[in-house]
């Protein structure tokens, strides 16, 4: 499984997103959510830092974004947590509220 640090959500949806990252190790894991202000309103992006999270080194993770008035979309890749690892995961979202479509744009 590909390793990363840091992820990246780019909205060009009509729509207002929330990240979430969903992870596990061993048997251990949860969700975990950016404290305060972390809306994503169109033609903006945000980026989370796992190392900055409570996120366990090692977990698997996987992004959720949840659209606002709409409903949740689970991203389809799975990354290995590394504090050490420079990569990002870079996403984007887009449609509507009733029709949003996710997906990797670029890892490295």
């Amino acid at each position: 499984m590909d390793e990363v640090r840091f992820i990246k959500l780019k909205n060009q949806g009509a729509f207002v997103a929330r990240m979430q990252i969903s992870w596990k190790k061993s048997n251990r894991g949860g969700t975990y959510e950016p404290d305060g202000y972390h809306d994503i309103c169109v033609a903006a992006e945000r980026t989370i830092d796992l190392a900055d999270t409570d996120i366990l080194d090692g977990a698997d993770v996987t992004l959720i974004v949840h659209v606002v008035a709409g409903g949740n979309l689970w991203s389809q890749d799975r990354f290995t947590f590394d504090k050490e690892c420079g990569k990002m995961a870079s996403y984007l979202i887009k449609g509507t509220t009733m029709n949003p479509k996710i997906r990797l744009e670029s890892y490295k």
